[in-house]
């Protein structure tokens, strides 16, 4: 299922002017800054969890007036972690050199705020949805049929983003 933001088209603008905006923030007093690249791979959960600690990483190394990141590319599970990194980031209001990411690093309490219960909904959308359909899909096959209809949601799929957004949610709240 796709959910779309209300307003949430966004002009696309050259790379060489979003490469301008990003010397006039991070390098105001016209020196040299290299900029940081980040690219992460796919290879599902392990992919997503390792883009979301290298990009913390790649922030916390970070000199106040060294190189800063500009630009990230990701692929498949790596997006995911990609995707919340910044995110995160976007939280942070800070334009070139944050802090890393500290939702991924242990509290002072020993909590990782973002690392809830994923698995519980996609376990749960196996049982109550996924395994049932396809127990009883093919005589809902012939009821749908003639009415053209297809199976929509409620599925593991479902439950796993809907998983992912209550943890999102809780921890925005914190």
């Amino acid at each position: 299922m796709i959910r779309l933001l209300p307003d949430a088209a966004v002009e696309r603008q050259p790379l060489d002017r979003i490469f301008r905006q990003w010397i006039e923030a991070c390098a105001p007093g016209g020196g040299t800054l290299p900029p940081i690249i980040v690219a992460v791979s796919g290879g599902g959960t392990r992919a997503g969890l390792w883009g979301a600690a290298v990009m913390d990483q790649v922030l916390r190394a970070q000199q106040p007036d060294g190189p800063a990141p500009f630009a990230v590319s990701s692929v498949s599970g790596g997006s995911l972690g990609v995707a919340g990194a910044m995110s995160l980031l976007s939280a942070e209001n800070v334009a070139c050199h944050a802090n890393g990411l500290p939702l991924l690093r242990p509290t002072a309490d020993g909590v990782i705020p973002l690392a809830g219960d994923a698995l519980g909904p996609l376990l749960g959308g196996w049982l109550v949805g996924d395994i049932p359909r396809s127990a009883f899909d093919p005589f809902a096959a012939v009821i749908r049929w003639p009415m053209g209809l297809r199976p929509n949601g409620g599925d593991s799929a479902e439950a796993m983003e809907r998983g992912f957004e209550d943890l999102w949610n809780k921890t925005r709240l914190c």
